[in-house]
């Protein structure tokens, strides 16, 4: 399985095709449009998106999934629930939606500091006997979250967050 695995983050967007085995084979960055609000940052994403898939097909290789991990709280339906300030407006986003629409593939979103923690996982544990969804998950948002992990390197005091209700 190859999977688009995208990092949505208030300084970067990543976006990698990652192969069956957890090696980022291409990786595509960005700044992100933080101050265009959610539709800019969005917009970004789909066009990083895009460029991945575009050297995935010449490569031929065809993509599966897309796992996205994003900056503030995410539901279950992939919105951004919460959002800090580094992000003005992002509370309310629907990346699963826009991402599954844009892309025509399926799309698992979680937050992107869980996201580099999957990304950290031993690849051991990765091809262990997981279950498939958490296997796919796995390879969608590991290496595209470590290229961004520098992101939480520093401690940082967190910023005021706006919050949406569900």
């Amino acid at each position: 399985m190859v999977a688009l695995g995208i990092d949505i983050g208030g300084t970067e967007i990543a976006a990698g095709i990652v192969s069956s085995d957890g090696d980022l084979l291409h990786a595509v960055r960005a700044p992100t449009p933080a101050l265009g609000g959610p539709e800019a940052v969005m917009a970004a994403v789909v066009r990083d998106g895009r460029r991945a898939l575009s050297w995935a097909e010449s490569m031929d290789l065809r993509v599966d999934i897309c796992g996205v991990g994003a900056a503030g709280v995410i539901d279950s339906a992939g919105r951004v629930t919460e959002a800090n300030d580094n992000l003005p407006g992002w509370a309310g986003a629907d990346v699963r939606s826009a991402l599954q629409s844009a892309l025509s593939l399926p799309v698992v979103v979680i937050n992107d500091v869980k996201a580099a923690a999957i990304g950290r996982l031993p690849s051991a544990l990765q091809s262990a006997s997981l279950t498939p969804s958490l296997s796919r998950l796995a390879l969608a948002l590991g290496p595209p979250s470590l290229a961004t992990a520098k992101c939480w390197k520093e401690p940082t005091v967190p910023p005021a967050r706006s919050r949406v209700s569900p």
